[in-house]
C-alpha cells in the first residue's frame, strides 16, 4: 500500500487497485500486472509529477509508468530480462531505479521518456535487494542488500556440534551508495 496527496494504491498479486483519496475514497482504476508475489511497485509523492511504476504485464522484466492522476499510460520500460525485484522513484520523479530478481544490476532511467541512463553493478553473485534511496538532490543513490553464502567452516563445525542450528547460511547484509555525477 502506498499514498500520496490525491492516490491510494493497492497492490495484490497480479493487479494494483488505485483510489481517489481527494473526493470520495472510491476505486476509480484497476492496472492488470505481470504476476507481483513481491508486492513491487512505487507511487511519486511529487505534486507535479503523479507517477506511478509497476511491472507492466506486457513481459517479464517491463516497468509500466501510469499518471495516476489523469489515469493514462505515460511509457514502458523494457528494464531487465529477469523479473522485477524493486523499483523506486528519486523524491521528483524525474528518475526510476530498478533492479531485477538477480540483484546484480542497478538501472535508472529518465522519467517520463524511460531512456536508460546509468547501470551499476552490485556484485556478480545473485542478491536479495531490501531498499533503494536517492538523496533530495538525486545526486546519490543507496542500495541495501543481503545475500547469503555457505561457508566451509560452518557446515563442518556444525556436523561436530548438535546444539548449533542446523542452518548453513550466513548472512552479510550490505550498502552500496553510488555517485550519479560520474
Amino acid at each position: 500500500v502506498k499514498m500520496n496527496k490525491s492516490r491510494l494504491i493497492i497492490c495484490v498479486e497480479n493487479k494494483l487497485h488505485i483510489f481517489d483519496l481527494i473526493n470520495n475514497m472510491k476505486q476509480i482504476y484497476e492496472i492488470q500486472t505481470y504476476l507481483n508475489p513481491f508486492g513491487i511497485f512505487d507511487l511519486c509523492c511529487d505534486d507535479d509529477n503523479n507517477l506511478l511504476s509497476y511491472p507492466d504485464k506486457s513481459k517479464q522484466g517491463s516497468i509500466g509508468i501510469l499518471d495516476a492522476y489523469n489515469l493514462q499510460k505515460r511509457t514502458i520500460i523494457e528494464a531487465h530480462d529477469n523479473s522485477l525485484q524493486n523499483i523506486s522513484f528519486n523524491p521528483d520523479g524525474n528518475y526510476l531505479c530498478s533492479t531485477s530478481i538477480m540483484g546484480t544490476l542497478i538501472r535508472i532511467f529518465a522519467i517520463p521518456s524511460g531512456t536508460h541512463i546509468y547501470t551499476f553493478r552490485r556484485g556478480t553473485y545473485p542478491s536479495t535487494i531490501y531498499s533503494i534511496s536517492f538523496n533530495p538532490s538525486s545526486t546519490l543513490l543507496a542500495i541495501s542488500s543481503q545475500r547469503n553464502i555457505k561457508n566451509i567452516t560452518n557446515i563442518i563445525s556444525q556436523t561436530y556440534d548438535n546444539k548449533k542450528q542446523q542452518n548453513d547460511d550466513n548472512i552479510y547484509p550490505s550498502i552500496h551508495i553510488f555517485d550519479l555525477n560520474k
